[in-house]
């Protein structure tokens, strides 16, 4: 008993058993730490001891294994996977992204296409309402926010409806309206606020002057850079009233030509002005259901300075109003007869009360 204790001490003063103070277990490819059970032996010493596992000697990825970064995984990808990725990556990707499958594809199925509609990206919305009868798109008024193309040549055109819903129209979508006609009006209803509080004198000085009511188109639009006095090519529509009780076109203007006579002798060419008007010609068609005729005018107008514009009219009689509304749409009779006769007479065509 005695020989077995001293034997023990020996020993262990030998460092035979010598416990370690932290013992690690290092294997490949990670070390493991195994902390000792008792602390006064682990602050003595520290042994390490290496164990290597001749199983997993060698490379990991062994020559010719295909792995998910090589050539021959893509190659063997399916289309499905290629595109979401594998079973769960697609859900695991949107659940880091914070949101989930239904959100993403309502998002991609129906916000998307709606807000390309709305912003007509790439025109989108102009190419499919050019696919949609032409009685379908002016029955929607889409094509009030939207330009469509018509014609041959597939040029694009927007209607335009007055705001008080009398008439409407459709114009190239690349006119803008004319600002002049805006600050017109606006200083117009200036100088009649202030005829009314002086007693009307404004109103006396200006009919002294001989300027003539109701000369302010109600609306105009041109091409960009023009304006509705320099430009030789552009669309106004010009409103006067009140008319007579019982006005009719062809009961108190007569039949269109003597219509369209009284006019250019009248309003639009008169003696002294330095212009001249040639009828070219002169007609009354039916537009819109419940609708009185509407006279339709073709002229030629000669200014003082030697230019010729070639004029669409199309002059008509509201009954609930009582004003008689003419639009007018001109060009340059050299760039009419090159191609923007067709314009002219699509604008033209157009108009119609409401």
């Amino acid at each position: 008993m005695i020989t077995a204790i001293a034997a023990s001490l020996l020993l262990a003063r030998a460092g035979a058993f010598s416990v370690p103070r932290n013992l690690y277990l290092i294997s490949r490819p990670s070390c493991t730490r195994v902390p000792h059970l008792n602390p006064r032996l682990q602050r003595r010493q520290r042994v390490r001891v290496w164990a290597s596992n001749e199983n997993k000697v060698g490379d990991e990825n062994p020559a010719g294994s295909v792995t998910d970064k090589s050539p021959e995984y893509r190659d063997r990808m399916s289309p499905a996977e290629y595109v979401v990725g594998k079973p769960g990556e697609f859900q695991r990707d949107l659940r880091l992204l914070g949101t989930t499958p239904r959100r993403f594809f309502f998002q991609i199925g129906v916000v998307a296409p709606a807000v390309a509609l709305a912003g007509n990206l790439f025109g989108c919305t102009s190419a499919l309402l050019g696919t949609l009868p032409p009685e379908t798109v002016a029955s929607s008024r889409l094509d009030c926010y939207f330009p469509v193309p018509s014609g041959p040549n597939g040029a694009m055109y927007k209607r335009f409806v007055a705001s008080d819903g009398a008439y409407e129209f459709v114009l190239p979508a690349d006119w803008l309206q004319d600002q002049a006609v805006e600050l017109a009006q606006a200083r117009q209803q200036q100088q009649r606020a202030m005829g009314d509080e002086f007693g009307g004198e404004l109103e006396r000085r200006k009919a002294a002057r001989g300027a003539r009511a109701g000369s302010i188109p109600d609306v105009a639009f041109g091409p960009a850079a023009q304006s509705l006095g320099e430009g030789l090519e552009n669309v106004s529509v010009v409103r006067s009233g009140p008319l007579p009780p019982g006005f009719t076109l062809r009961g108190s203007l007569g039949s269109p030509k003597e219509a369209a006579d009284f006019l250019l002798s009248t309003a639009i060419a008169p003696p002294g002005s330095g212009r001249t008007a040639t009828l070219l010609e002169a007609a009354e068609e039916q537009r819109g259901a419940g609708q009185p005729g509407v006279y339709s005018l073709e002229y030629v107008l000669e200014r003082a300075d030697g230019r010729k514009v070639r004029n669409l009219a199309v002059v008509a009689a509201t009954r609930a109003s009582r004003e008689l509304v003419t639009l007018t749409a001109l060009a340059p009779e050299a760039e009419a007869q090159t191609g923007k006769e067709e314009a002219l007479r699509k604008i033209a065509g157009s108009f119609r009360l409401l």
